[in-house]
Protein backbone atom coordinates (compact mmCIF):
# COMPACT_ATOMS: atom_id res chain seq x y z
CA UNK A 1 0.00 0.00 0.00
CA UNK A 2 1.44 3.51 -0.90
CA UNK A 3 -0.31 6.68 0.39
CA UNK A 4 -0.44 9.12 -2.61
CA UNK A 5 -1.55 12.17 -0.30
CA UNK A 6 -1.59 13.78 2.96
CA UNK A 7 -4.56 15.85 3.70
CA UNK A 8 -6.08 17.83 7.05
CA UNK A 9 -8.69 19.98 7.70
CA UNK A 10 -7.78 22.73 10.14
CA UNK A 11 -11.58 23.79 10.67
CA UNK A 12 -14.27 21.02 10.18
CA UNK A 13 -16.48 21.28 7.36
CA UNK A 14 -13.77 23.62 5.64
CA UNK A 15 -12.07 22.16 2.48
CA UNK A 16 -8.83 21.69 4.20
CA UNK A 17 -4.97 21.79 2.63
CA UNK A 18 -2.62 18.78 1.51
CA UNK A 19 0.54 18.13 3.68
CA UNK A 20 4.04 16.87 2.81
CA UNK A 21 4.08 14.93 6.06
CA UNK A 22 2.01 14.79 9.82
CA UNK A 23 1.97 13.58 12.88
CA UNK A 24 -0.44 10.95 13.77
CA UNK A 25 -1.77 10.77 17.42
CA UNK A 26 -4.12 9.17 19.72
CA UNK A 27 -6.60 11.56 18.19
CA UNK A 28 -5.52 11.28 14.98
CA UNK A 29 -3.29 13.93 12.49
CA UNK A 30 -2.04 16.42 14.34
CA UNK A 31 -3.95 19.66 13.57
CA UNK A 32 -6.62 18.12 12.04
CA UNK A 33 -10.49 19.76 12.78
CA UNK A 34 -9.28 21.66 15.77
CA UNK A 35 -11.30 24.62 15.09
CA UNK A 36 -15.07 24.69 14.16
CA UNK A 37 -17.44 27.15 13.76
CA UNK A 38 -20.63 28.07 15.47
CA UNK A 39 -23.91 29.59 15.24
CA UNK A 40 -25.42 31.79 17.57
CA UNK A 41 -27.43 29.24 19.07
CA UNK A 42 -23.85 27.24 19.98
CA UNK A 43 -24.03 24.32 17.50
CA UNK A 44 -21.52 23.54 15.68
CA UNK A 45 -21.38 24.13 11.70
CA UNK A 46 -21.69 20.91 9.35
CA UNK A 47 -22.75 19.72 6.31
CA UNK A 48 -25.62 18.15 7.78
CA UNK A 49 -28.18 18.71 10.50
CA UNK A 50 -28.15 16.50 13.93
CA UNK A 51 -28.78 17.37 17.91
CA UNK A 52 -25.02 18.37 17.57
CA UNK A 53 -24.59 19.51 14.23
CA UNK A 54 -26.47 22.65 11.89
CA UNK A 55 -26.07 22.10 8.53
CA UNK A 56 -24.16 25.66 7.08
CA UNK A 57 -24.34 26.27 3.75
CA UNK A 58 -21.67 27.77 1.98
CA UNK A 59 -19.04 25.79 4.45
CA UNK A 60 -17.54 23.75 1.91
CA UNK A 61 -16.29 26.58 -0.70
CA UNK A 62 -14.15 27.94 2.23
CA UNK A 63 -10.65 26.79 2.94
CA UNK A 64 -8.58 26.56 5.42
CA UNK A 65 -4.88 26.28 6.44
CA UNK A 66 -3.11 25.94 10.22
CA UNK A 67 -1.16 29.22 9.88
CA UNK A 68 1.57 27.43 12.07
CA UNK A 69 2.85 24.71 14.30
CA UNK A 70 0.30 26.18 17.06
CA UNK A 71 -2.66 24.44 15.39
CA UNK A 72 -3.91 28.54 14.28
CA UNK A 73 -6.38 28.08 11.26
CA UNK A 74 -6.96 30.84 8.81
CA UNK A 75 -9.66 30.57 5.84
CA UNK A 76 -9.88 31.85 2.85
CA UNK A 77 -12.65 31.38 0.42
CA UNK A 78 -12.18 30.35 -3.32
CA UNK A 79 -12.08 31.62 -6.49
CA UNK A 80 -14.17 30.42 -9.43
Amino acid sequence: MRVAEIRRYPIKSMLGEAVPLAEVGERGLAGDRLWAVRDLDGKLGSGKNTRRFRRMPGLFRLQAYAADDRGVARRSSLRG
